[in-house]
């Protein structure tokens, strides 16, 4: 049996309802951003570091560089999506 409806269980004898379905929904919207970060993190040591040896060889780094800002934005996005959810959720 899932925490939360073991939780919910315990609460609703003290009168208090917890939505589960609301919070298994945040919660997967929390797995997601958090997957999306990692992903970003890994990706951004692997630019740096590609960027990094693409200096050292005098090449271009202007696509790396638009990479770098492409995930960044992703990141960004990810989190403004898991805010609103979890503000909307906690009305």
């Amino acid at each position: 049996m899932p925490i939360s409806i073991d939780v919910a269980r315990q609460l609703a004898r003290r009168g208090y309802h917890l939505d589960t379905q609301t919070l298994a929904t945040i919660e997967e919207k929390r797995k997601r951003v958090q997957v999306i970060a990692q992903q970003f993190s890994a990706g951004s040591q692997r630019q740096v570091e590609g960027d990094r040896i693409a200096k050292s060889k005098g090449e271009d780094t202007a696509k790396l560089m638009k990479e770098v800002a492409d995930s960044s934005a992703a990141l960004k996005q990810a989190e403004a999506s898991w805010n609103r959810s979890r503000t909307n959720s906690l009305k």
